[in-house]
């Protein structure tokens, strides 16, 4: 009855309900992963399930503070177009060495650099200080992403299951927060295939350096969510708020008990992997990989999202840190957001 009554829910979803459920009583995994490849079949479904995309949309699903600026420049080498909270990232072709150009909706976009370096970029935000052109087709999507984006901070509890989430297909990829909230909807929404990339860091050292964030922001603090306060807080932008006795403000929580705190990290990062069918899961540590073996994970990512790295300098992988400023390992100086003044 309950396979039934998931179907009516869920219309056209039929086969591939069908295949997962047929597959339980064969033999499989054991132990942690049969238990995790249960949870993705238990998902539950959302309201309204999206079309078929011609390439997969991508999920970001790390928490702030974990690499996922990094990463959205990476997809952005790697052709996709990303949004990423107040910004939009992507590539375009350049004139030369030093050129940057504009496309035909006069949005200066990053420059492919000769000899095989990556990417620059320009950075497009909607907020103060806001480079976008909302007259562009580039700065108008930007927009209209950021508006999605506070649109679901301010979804009640009983508004997720009907929310509209294949509003979301508008873009390639999807970046940062609220994605590790609302990863599970999307997931539930656009259906097996879609990919799930989880960057993640150690619990302990991901709630210490969050917190630490909040407060280092340019110019103003930071304020973000606990992982899982949306379950419980009114809405996100609720849990969001300052105040002393806000517990689903990540700063708080995190102040009456650390522990605590990255419990409902690593619980956040499970309820995702195990929501997440496997062959639709990649989860990354963007500062130790791109340290240690950048080629690789060059390789892992492109081969996930099913991009092709050619024409990329495999040596290194792109940083970006807080303050914004790109910068690939082998430059002596970080790459601005901002391209050079043209000469005279």
């Amino acid at each position: 009855m309950w396979l039934a009554s998931s179907l009516l829910v869920a219309p056209g979803r039929l086969e591939s309900l069908l295949q997962p459920v047929a597959a339980i009583d064969e033999p499989g995994p054991t132990g942690q992963a049969a238990a995790c490849s249960q949870l993705a079949l238990e998902l539950p479904p959302v309201a309204v399930q999206c079309a078929p995309r011609p390439q997969p949309l991508v999920v970001l699903a790390g928490e702030g503070t974990t690499g996922t600026r990094s990463m959205a420049a990476a997809l952005a080498n790697l052709g996709m177009r990303v949004a990423h909270y107040d910004e939009l990232w992507t590539c375009c072709q350049n004139n030369g060495p030093s050129a940057w150009v504009q496309d035909p909706t006069n949005v200066t976009l990053c420059a492919r650099a000769v000899e095989g370096k990556p990417c620059r970029f320009l950075q497009e935000t909607s907020h103060a200080g806001a480079k976008a052109t909302p007259s562009s087709t580039l700065g108008a999507s930007n927009l209209r992403y950021s508006a999605l984006r506070d649109e679901v901070q301010r979804l009640s509890r009983s508004e997720y299951q009907a929310f509209d989430w294949c509003r979301f297909g508008e873009w390639d990829v999807v970046a940062d927060t609220p994605l590790s909230s609302i990863t599970p909807m999307l997931y539930s929404a656009f259906g097996p295939g879609t990919r799930v990339l989880v960057t993640q860091v150690n619990a302990s050292k991901w709630a210490e350096d969050r917190t630490k964030r909040q407060t280092q922001s340019i110019g103003q603090s930071l304020s973000n969510a606990a992982p899982l306060a949306f379950m419980f807080s009114k809405d996100i932008d609720a849990a969001i708020k300052p105040g002393a006795n806000n517990t689903f403000n990540q700063a708080v929580n995190y102040r009456e008990s650390p522990m605590i705190n990255q419990l409902a990290y690593l619980a956040e990062r499970a309820l995702i992997t195990c929501t997440t069918r496997a062959d639709d899961l990649l989860a990354v540590n963007v500062e130790s990989q791109a340290a240690a073996q950048p080629d690789e994970l060059w390789k892992s990512v492109a081969g996930f999202v099913g991009a092709q790295t050619t024409g990329l300098n495999l040596t290194v992988f792109p940083f970006v840190g807080n303050d914004g400023a790109l910068s690939f390992t082998y430059y002596d100086e970080p790459i601005p957001l901002d391209p050079p003044s043209p000469d005279p």
